[in-house]
């Protein structure tokens, strides 16, 4: 009898860390957590051209950031009437966690939530118009507020990138640019037309913007299994314990960030005045130009020459030969006609003089003792995306805790041919996207079953 109840014991005890271990594998694929991601996006603000000018100032002028008294959160009733009064055509109520994003941004992050207010009126006024056109919800502005603290050079870990966090395969999907090279996902006029034609796609298949906006930080798969686990029916409320833990905190945050930047009076928040954007201009680049060069020869801060050209992920304009649009500060597009002789001349100094990487074959010589000896790493060298013949192209939606390595494991293909059958350069995955994968015809059929669609 003790045996029996010994074994059940030990079985129930291996059962619960089992749990827990899986549970600490979904988890992980945002090590981060939300809370955390929103801290680290706030706190890069402070990176930012537009905000380390203002900063400037600001110290010009003797004050100091977060000087304004800090006021009281109203308690739970007031709270959720003041939520309700802004709600419009979403849902907003106190779920969980809401009061503690509203802490997060009204108290912890003071400094660094009025500068994401400040950055506000750049992006507000044309997110307004662009979803008014639409006929979408206007608080929907403050989404990517939420998401990215409105830095459009925000990364995640999970490698969604610009404004709106979009994953690769979403900004693919609606028509963005993004390879080695080039990013549009950082372009936040480009990524907000295709965001809102996302979130319209996914108000079209739930009817309810409050879901459509669940769907678009928790991906769509993730909705549909916690619908399929609380009901057809279910409110965010009901959803919520069933959603990706490493996402569905975004939309209470969404609503807390909604909150703190209509109500910043009430709460003693005070918006950190932003200099004006500069009038750009727009130049023509044919061949390759990093933005050192031109900074140096013009005599403009490289970070701002970054900010003002943010989809280039290398600091080059026309990295592959195709010709590229340079954005510079109004007035000094005739100064750049004018030196583009001495500013390509001071670019191919600087490549002479750069060392040539070491080919994988390369050994370096042997180091004289006591020195250790140096392992050498093969460079990776790229793999086309060929397409096999006689294959088939299946969809297959990537899982809470997959990576590259199993996927490709399990459909017995190469992971860097993998990698460029879905322009990847690296191994960041995202949970609800898509891979394409390219299968023999013959063996199709079971491929699909391994949650492949064709």
């Amino acid at each position: 009898m003790k045996l029996q109840l010994l074994t059940g014991f030990l079985g129930l005890l291996f059962l619960l860390l089992g749990a827990e271990g899986e549970a600490q594998l979904i988890s992980t694929r945002d090590p981060l957590g939300v809370q955390a991601q929103i801290m680290l996006n706030l706190d890069q603000l402070e990176g930012t051209w537009e905000v380390r000018s203002a900063r400037k100032i600001q110290a010009q002028k003797g004050s100091a950031p977060g000087a304004q008294s800090e006021h009281s959160i109203p308690g739970d009733m007031q709270l959720s009437l003041q939520l309700k009064a802004i709600q419009g055509k979403m849902d907003f109520e106190l779920y969980p966690r809401v009061r503690d994003f509203v802490n997060l941004f009204a108290r912890k992050k003071r400094a660094r939530t009025e500068a994401m207010m400040g950055l506000s009126a750049l992006y507000f006024p044309e997110l307004e118009h662009e979803l008014a056109t639409r006929r979408m919800p206007k608080n929907l502005k403050f989404l990517p507020a939420a998401l990215s603290a409105l830095n459009d050079q925000a990364i995640a870990e999970s490698g969604a990138t610009g404004l709106w966090q979009m994953p690769f395969q979403v900004a693919i999907r609606y028509g963005l640019v993004c390879n080695a090279a080039i990013d549009e996902r950082r372009d936040w006029q480009k990524s907000t037309q295709a965001a809102l034609a996302y979130l319209n796609h996914l108000h079209a298949q739930y009817k309810d913007w409050t879901l459509a906006v669940t769907a678009f930080t928790c991906g769509a798969a993730g909705v549909q299994r916690a619908r399929n686990r609380a009901g057809e029916n279910a409110r965010f409320e009901q959803l919520y314990p069933f959603l990706p833990e490493y996402s569905r905190d975004f939309v209470p945050a969404y609503m807390a960030v909604a909150y703190v930047m209509t109500y910043h009076q009430v709460l003693g928040l005070e918006q950190l005045p932003i200099p004006e954007p500069v009038r750009p201009e727009w130049v023509q680049v044919s061949r390759a130009l990093a933005l050192a060069p031109i900074a140096k020869v013009l005599h403009l801060p490289e970070a701002q020459l970054r900010d003002l050209n943010p989809v280039c992920r290398n600091a080059t304009i026309a990295e592959k030969g195709i010709p590229q649009q340079l954005c510079l500060p109004a007035g000094y597009s005739s100064e750049f006609a004018r030196q583009k002789g001495a500013i390509f001349a001071l670019q191919d100094k600087r490549t002479a003089s750069t060392p040539v990487l070491a080919s994988p074959e390369t050994k370096l010589p042997t180091p004289k003792s006591p020195a250790k000896p140096v392992a050498i790493k093969p460079i990776p060298v790229p793999v086309a995306a060929t397409i096999p013949p006689n294959s088939i192209a299946i969809k297959y939606q990537i899982q809470p805790g997959d990576n590259l390595g199993a996927i490709s494991t399990r459909y017995a293909i190469k992971l860097d041919q993998l990698k460029a059958w879905n322009g990847l350069i690296d191994d960041n995955i995202r949970a609800d996207d898509f891979l394409t994968i390219h299968v023999p015809k013959s063996q199709a059929h079971r491929f699909r079953n391994l949650n492949g669609k064709a």
